[in-house]
């Protein structure tokens, strides 16, 4: 659900997303990752700031992760593909 809402890339979709993430509602990870492969710099500033604004190392840990992630082939720079969970367990 919160992929096929970035990928509209309408504003009130990363607002949306955002405010998830800010509320650490249930849908935060999925949240962080769905914009993190969205590849923005706007976009990455402000899902970096609302997930320091929580302070949840776990989302800490995805926006790392997903944030450098190049858009088109779900690859992060070093040719790795990125993968939920191990986000989340390290």
């Amino acid at each position: 659900m919160t992929s096929a809402i970035a990928m509209t890339r309408l504003p009130e979709a990363f607002d949306f997303l955002i405010q998830e993430v800010e509320r650490e509602s249930r849908y935060a990870v999925a949240a962080v990752e769905a914009l993190g492969r969205i590849g923005r710099v706007r976009v990455r500033a402000r899902i970096e700031r609302a997930v320091e604004a929580t302070g949840s190392e776990r989302l800490r840990n995805v926006f790392k992760h997903f944030a450098f992630q190049e858009h088109s082939h779900g690859r992060s720079r070093n040719g790795i593909r990125a993968d939920f969970s191990t986000a989340i367990c390290t």
